[in-house]
């Protein structure tokens, strides 16, 4: 297997209200759920196929997201070993006018590359992610 490169992909979206908030901030539960999210499908397209979460590390929150306040979510994406991917997920909070914005929070989560059995399975690289990927859409 030739090396695997470390990878970027950027997600937007909104902060939505959630009920048990009161100060009219994003919940950290539900912005931990983002950055999870997110962490699976990059890790995911970056293994060619289905992945499990092993971990969550350190998860920061610099500072509150107002609701409706537009979010950026970027990944960064790095193997470790044969199996395991490492996904650090930056919250980038968009200020008006669609400027660049603040990071508001982080977090890093461990995935691995699993199988259909649901066990690991070594990393694809290159152009096997991308057939397995399409595999994967087909059937």
């Amino acid at each position: 297997m030739t090396a695997m490169r470390v990878s970027e992909i950027r997600f937007e979206g909104s902060a939505f209200l959630d009920p048990g908030m009161q100060c009219g901030a994003l919940a950290g539960s539900s912005a931990f759920d983002l950055m999870r999210k997110a962490a699976e499908v990059s890790a995911a397209s970056h293994a060619g196929g289905s992945v499990t979460q092993c971990g969550a590390g350190r998860v920061d929150f610099f500072r509150p997201v107002a609701v409706g306040q537009e979010v950026e979510l970027l990944t960064r994406v790095e193997p470790i070993g044969r199996f395991g991917l490492a996904v650090t997920v930056d919250v980038i909070a968009v200020s008006s006018g669609g400027h660049c914005g603040d990071l508001v929070m982080r977090g890093q989560f461990e995935l691995s590359a699993i199988n259909s059995d649901g066990r690991a399975r070594p990393l694809v690289d290159g152009a096997s992610a991308v057939q397995a990927i399409l595999q994967m859409r087909s059937s």
